[in-house]
């Protein structure tokens, strides 16, 4: 574990300890981890962050590329975006065969579906 690494788990620690209302969340987390400059510690650190009784410095974990492309979703989705105020949520439905194919829905015992 990287020097900067340990003083940024010790002070966010420290902080959390002693700042332990909901506001201070935020601000404990950005002044714990400053001095934080590798994508390894950021790593790590998020990884204390998310679960810090099971967190183990000596795990080498995967980093993410953050510039990665995405590619488009395939054509048996549809992307589905529900707005609720500062919040989006991003649903994946399947298409059916007539949506993908464009054709209206088949009558099934004198209804549509």
């Amino acid at each position: 574990m990287s020097p900067e690494l340990t003083k940024a788990l010790e002070q966010t620690r420290e902080l959390f300890r002693t700042r332990d209302r909901a506001e201070d969340w935020g601000r404990n987390i950005l002044e714990g981890s400053k001095g934080l400059t590798t994508e390894g510690d950021w790593t790590k650190y998020y990884s204390y962050l998310t679960n810090p009784g099971a967190f183990n410095p000596d795990v080498d974990l995967e980093t993410l590329d953050p510039n990665e492309v995405i590619e488009d979703i395939p054509a048996e989705f549809e992307e589905v975006t529900h707005m609720n105020g500062t919040e989006v949520l991003i649903e994946y439905k399947r298409r059916t065969d007539d949506e993908k194919s464009g054709e209206a829905p088949r009558a099934r015992h004198g209804r549509t579906k």
